[in-house]
């Protein structure tokens, strides 16, 4: 497996608490365009800040800074619209976008315990 080297260090993990979430701009805007789950001590589910439901897909997910999660912080909860979605997969499980997904990118966490990102690294579901 080849060594990636175009990543950019996003935070350590130990910044992210156990099941909670925080966004990150990846561009010239301020608002947060991925954001990130921390789904176990060591493990981290990434997407892009984006619903999937139609004519929602520009609206942030996050209901307040960093706030992507329920309040019991099992789900992502769509601020726009209360969709929920699975942490680790994205697939949305109730809402009016039930069977779609969000669009997931490539966060690692290095050997160093950050979270590294690979931009272009986005992959549409359906």
């Amino acid at each position: 497996m080849a060594i990636r080297t175009d990543g950019i260090t996003l935070c350590a993990l130990d910044d992210i608490p156990l099941n909670t979430s925080k966004g990150f701009s990846t561009g010239a805007q301020q608002a947060a365009s991925i954001f990130v789950v921390r789904t176990g001590h060591s493990s981290i589910a990434a997407f892009r800040n984006s619903c999937p439901h139609k004519g929602y897909e520009h609206a942030s997910m996050a209901w307040k800074k960093d706030a992507f999660l329920d309040g019991s912080g099992q789900f992502i909860k769509c601020g726009s619209h209360g969709a929920l979605f699975e942490r680790n997969t994205g697939l949305c499980i109730s809402g009016p976008c039930k069977g779609t997904h969000l669009t997931p990118v490539q966060v690692e966490i290095n050997s160093h315990g950050d979270l590294v990102w690979y931009p272009g690294s986005e992959t549409k579901r359906a």
